[in-house]
């Protein structure tokens, strides 16, 4: 038997890697990773440099000298990058213009013509006695790019301040001092204090927020992306040959539960392929940025472990589908519903990334369709999941996976000689549930 299952994979395997399609995917999916974040990283540095001209309506007319000087120091130091010593400016400039507030005449209505003719980007209108903080007055932002928020999250910032200067102003406080004393605390973000293997106590150290974040969130995409690259290979694969009656000479050497392990098995063979050429990548870009350290080793052997549990449920699950159905556009009703149960983690990860300890996250990492993923998505993030947990999820995992392959095998087992109407998820649990 596990000969006949080994001969299948081996050329499950062969004929997939050898496929035109697959190497350019292969080769083609980094290029596209790293082609985007060049092009992010192009535009970030060749952004959109057009100035944004502001009216500001200042009613009690101590507002806009002050915010006026912000925003000069801020369009001569601030929106400036050094590359090789190069300055560029990478932010557009913010230019105020000083609208005397009129009683008589309709500035809202007028300057929203002037923000819709393209005179100005937008304006503000500063109440009176806002500035002294009086009950009720406010100051109101006023434009119709609402996408972009550079410029109110600035004027917020800069309004705080202004506003912030001219209270100390009507108190007997020296400004200096004021300032001095309301000067925001720093926040360093340190690690715990410990006792290492050796016995010797370690201090805090440096937190990259970055590779925090980073290593979770990587490590559950590259997952994703390689078990979605795999399965629906092996749906098309299985629906071509049953169509090309290959089966039909296969079933008279091999039983189809042998059929069905030995696709699996390829899939897995190519999936792990992937997986090593993925991974020395990610190896070799960690290096590269001296961030290697960050990443513990047996990240790596929980991955391969996940991405196997993975490639098997719904390895299994894309199976069955496609010896159920003779065509691939019959599938496609059937595929809808498999592919949610895929996309599933993607819907809760960020939640996740938040508060991993959170019930939300265990109780989530712990359903065994999205185990794989958000499970490694918890082991990346500190402080990680319990022991108890990660058995658990092994556990649970393991045993719907044994479930989904039995499953699939016994609608495999009818599927894949029948030919005709595209069959229901009800005939599918009929089949599953035949002696």
């Amino acid at each position: 038997m596990l000969k006949k299952v080994w001969t299948i994979a081996k050329v499950e395997w062969r004929s997939t890697v050898l496929a035109k399609g697959f190497l350019l995917a292969v080769f083609l999916t980094p290029l596209f990773i790293g082609g985007s974040a060049l092009v992010q990283h192009t535009i970030k540095e060749r952004g959109d440099t057009e100035d944004r001209k502001i009216a500001v309506v200042d009613a009690d007319g101590q507002v806009f000298a002050l915010l006026a000087e912000a925003a000069r120091k801020r369009n001569t130091e601030e929106i400036f990058s050094k590359n090789g010593g190069v300055r560029r400016q990478t932010e557009p400039r913010f230019v105020l213009e000083r609208v005397p507030a009129d009683p008589k005449k309709d500035l809202a209505l007028e300057l929203s013509d002037r923000v819709r003719a393209g005179v100005i980007f937008a304006y503000i209108l500063v109440d009176p006695g806002a500035a002294a903080g009086v009950e009720g007055k406010r100051v109101t932002y006023h434009t119709q790019t609402l996408t972009y928020t550079e410029l109110p999250r600035w004027l917020h910032e800069a309004l705080t301040a202004v506003f912030r200067r001219l209270r100390l102003a009507g108190t007997n406080l020296d400004p200096a001092v004021a300032e001095k004393l309301l000067e925001p605390t720093p926040l360093k973000w340190r690690s715990l204090t410990k006792i290492d293997e050796r016995g010797v106590r370690v201090e805090e150290g440096k937190i990259n927020l970055a590779t925090t974040f980073g290593v979770p969130a990587v490590a559950m995409l590259l997952l994703f992306v390689i078990v979605f690259m795999s399965v629906p290979m092996l749906l098309h694969s299985v629906i071509e040959e049953k169509q090309q009656r290959i089966w039909e000479v296969l079933v008279s050497s091999v039983s189809p539960f042998q059929l069905l392990l030995g696709k699996l098995l390829g899939a897995v063979m190519v999936s792990m392929m992937l997986s090593m050429l993925y991974l020395g990548g990610t190896v070799l870009f960690a290096e590269t940025m001296g961030v290697s350290d960050e990443i513990p080793g047996s990240l790596y052997a929980w991955f391969l472990l996940f991405q196997l549990l993975a490639l098997l449920i719904y390895g299994s699950m894309f199976s069955a589908i496609g010896a159920a159905c003779s065509e691939l556009r019959d599938a496609q009703s059937l595929m809808v519903p498999a592919m949610f149960v895929i996309i599933v983690p993607m819907f809760g990860w960020v939640a996740i990334l938040r508060a991993p300890s959170s019930p939300f996250a265990v109780a989530l990492s712990l359903f065994p369709p999205a185990t794989p993923m958000l499970m490694l998505l918890r082991m990346a993030l500190p402080p990680g999941p319990a022991p108890w947990e990660v058995a658990l999820a092994v556990l649970l995992t393991s045993a719907f996976t044994l479930a989904c392959v039995w499953a699939a095998g016994k609608i495999f087992r009818v599927g894949i000689l029948a030919q005709g109407q595209t069959p229901t998820f009800r005939k599918l649990l009929s089949w599953v549930l035949a002696k």
